[in-house]
């Protein structure tokens, strides 16, 4: 169970609410071929705000810069 009640600022709902998570940072890669603009170029669709479908060419772009 992860107890992040401190963290939410309108406590109304949100206890009931199974659409969120918890991350942590494994990696953090120093790379200027990630950015936004990257990605966008490479088959990115919209912000990174939500889950998304990882087009193939986005995929295979982000696998050669993180290997």
């Amino acid at each position: 169970t992860i107890n992040d009640v401190k963290y939410v600022k309108n406590k109304g709902g949100y206890s009931d609410s199974n659409r969120y998570m918890e991350i942590k940072l494994v990696n953090k890669l120093e790379s200027d071929k990630l950015s936004l603009a990257y990605l966008k170029k490479h088959g990115l669709r919209g912000n990174l705000q939500g889950p998304c479908r990882v087009p193939v060419e986005l995929q295979e772009y982000i696998n050669s810069i993180i290997k």
